[in-house]
């Protein structure tokens, strides 16, 4: 996110393009929302919650 100035959405796609089943814990993308936010690459992004559900969504 840091080194390619990328959001938590697009880098999530970017992992999950190259490794389809990621599937990290929500305290883990709870600090990955808290990183973006302090980078201020998506000030918008309120909650990780929608990102977590569709993660959950296309593992199932």
């Amino acid at each position: 996110m840091y080194k390619c100035s990328l959001n938590l959405n697009d880098a999530f796609n970017v992992v999950r393009a190259r490794k389809s089943n990621v599937a990290p814990n929500f305290h883990f993308m709870e600090q990955l929302h808290n990183f973006e936010r302090e980078l201020k690459l998506d000030v918008t992004s309120q909650s990780p919650l929608p990102l977590l559900e569709q993660m959950r969504q296309t593992v199932s």
